[in-house]
């Protein structure tokens, strides 16, 4: 049975279902006596004290397992946990309808997660998926259940699932999930990236899973999407060894990972790295990069609520610039608008947003955001060898205007006795 869903993680694996069904949580149904409110109140602290060990075991075992921007995933979900709009929400439905704490926080929850689900960004929805998490492990402690995990599963299995939360993921063990399906889900999911993180073939939004079969054979041809259950004996083996050529293959680019480029007739080839964070520069370099050819800066302005000040920039554009120990790193100034937009600034509708008011044209009609970014830009300089690149350039006479800004800057920062590279 061939069964189609979205590409989550490349590859092609192959094992023995392994179905990934949580013990179901029963909201309880009582009303809390007025005597009783601070010890139903207790049972929050008292979870919320195991949710965040819990959550910070895990933390470190995924820094430790997949790098320091995963275990970042669980920073932000301990932080989320103790933000006080969630537990005073929760306490204050205690303390108002003496409803019981249980069913306080799956309300709560259910209306915190509810604003990020219905949000058109698909991102942002899978934000409305870690909220859904937290309230999860909230609620299971408090009842007494066992913890959200995989690290009990033995063999080499296809994990199927409804959904993974990042907590699932963050226990996985790559020599035993071989292969991820998942009924709900797309490649923004803390699952797809985990999954690609650790290299695991995955399928996400199949849809439904009733059709996988415990125990039973499935392949996951994870960059065509699709999964198939009880494949014939010759596609079994067809697929097996598909499956150990790509392992082969991901060995062989590592091992020669760190290889100088060069073509067979010896000529040498620069080979750069894109990223979109500081933090991805080193993993460029692991992989044998020995520059990088764009880190798209939009990414420090799309997550915040706020413009990134400089100083902020400063330090992220001299952490990237240090890690390269010399070697170029080409910066492209911020490129917002068309399908990248900003909580921070409110940019009109158009009818072609991709070719009109973006990239360049919004920065030269606002050199308070502009000249912010340059003057960071120029301060980074003095620690590596920093390249400015311009997007979205339609005419010679937007160069000539942003190169005006930057010899602005430039003459601010001289007379700040500021130090940047000069050239």
């Amino acid at each position: 049975m061939r069964i189609q869903g979205i590409s989550g993680s490349r590859g092609v694996a192959v094992g023995n279902v392994y179905k990934y069904i949580q013990e179901e949580i029963i909201i309880p149904d009582y009303t809390v006596a007025d005597g009783d409110v601070e010890a139903e109140i207790g049972k929050f602290a008292a979870a919320m004290a195991a949710t965040l060990k819990q959550l910070d075991i895990i933390r470190q075992k995924a820094l430790v397992d997949m790098g320091p921007e995963e275990a970042a995933i669980f920073e932000a979900h301990m932080q989320i946990a103790q933000d006080p709009s969630l537990s005073d929400g929760i306490k204050s439905l205690v303390e108002s309808t003496k409803t019981n704490v249980v069913a306080a926080t799956a309300q709560t929850i259910d209306t915190f997660a509810g604003i990020f689900l219905g949000m058109d960004d698909p991102y942002m929805r899978e934000r409305g998926a870690d909220i859904k998490d937290i309230g999860d492990r909230l609620m299971r402690n408090m009842l007494g259940m066992n913890p959200r995990g995989l690290s009990h599963i033995s063999g080499q299995v296809i994990l199927v699932a409804h959904d993974l939360a990042p907590s699932d993921t963050a226990s996985l063990d790559k020599n035993v999930v071989k292969g991820i399906v998942t009924a709900a889900g797309g490649p923004t999911s803390h699952a797809a990236i985990m999954a690609r993180t650790l290299e695991i073939p995955a399928v996400m939004g199949v849809g439904d899973i009733e059709s996988f079969v415990d125990g039973a054979r499935a392949v996951v041809l994870g960059t065509d999407g699709v999964a198939l259950m009880n494949p014939s004996d010759a596609e079994w083996t067809d697929y097996s060894a598909q499956a150990e050529a790509f392992q082969d293959e991901l060995k062989r680019l590592k091992d020669s990972a760190n290889l100088e480029a060069v073509t067979v007739d010896g000529h040498h080839v620069d080979l750069f790295g894109n990223i979109g964070k500081s933090k991805d520069a080193d993993n460029a370099i692991n992989m044998g990069a020995s520059g990088i050819g764009l880190y798209r800066t939009e990414f420090l302005y799309m997550e915040n609520d706020e413009l990134p000040a400089e100083d902020v920039q400063f330090e992220e554009y001299k952490q990237v610039a240090e890690s390269l120990h010399g070697n170029p790193v080409i910066i492209r100034t911020m490129d917002i608008g068309g399908d990248k937009e900003l909580k921070c600034l409110d940019l009109p509708e158009e009818m072609n947003p991709f070719l009109g008011y973006r990239a360049i044209r919004i920065s030269l009609n606002r050199p308070d955001i502009f000249k912010v970014q340059l003057r960071a830009l120029l301060r980074a300089s003095a620690f590596g060898d920093i390249h400015i690149m311009y997007p979205m350039i339609a005419s010679v006479e937007e160069v000539k205007c942003a190169n005006v800004m930057l010899e602005e800057c430039k003459a601010e920062l001289r007379k700040e006795g500021v130090a940047f590279n000069e050239d």
